[in-house]
């Protein structure tokens, strides 16, 4: 009986602690989650450099975005109007093209943080 009661302690840890230890949270990826914890540890050039470049993977994230609204825009405005109307499509048009300017200015404001960051190594020990 105490061999498994063990047993199942040490499961229930290990699938409790799997989560915990991958670092990802339900909604959040893995490029985001650690990154508080990082530049609140960040001390060594090697610290800034790994911030920075996931800094630039969220910049490059950001433009693949804009990317894809841009398209979508661009297809809303070429589909033909039929029992929605035109002035439908216009205005998901119109979301696209605010989604993808947003994610333009978003991926601009990570190349920043990446260069600060890319600085603060230059810095560092």
């Amino acid at each position: 009986m105490k061999s498994h009661v063990s047993v199942l302690i040490t499961v229930a840890a290990m699938l409790l602690a799997g989560p915990l230890r991958s670092g990802v949270v339900y909604g959040q990826t893995a490029a985001t989650v650690d990154l508080p914890a990082m530049v609140a540890g960040a001390k060594t050039a090697a610290d800034h450099e790994a911030i920075a470049k996931r800094y630039e993977d969220l910049a490059g994230a950001e433009r693949t975005e804009a990317s894809e609204h841009k398209k979508l825009a661009a297809s809303y405005r070429g589909m033909s109007s039929g029992v929605v109307g035109k002035h439908h499509l216009d205005n998901l048009a119109k979301h696209c093209d605010s989604l993808a300017k947003n994610a333009n200015v978003s991926a601009s404001d990570y190349d920043a943080l990446a260069a600060g960051h890319r600085q603060l190594a230059k810095g560092a020990k």
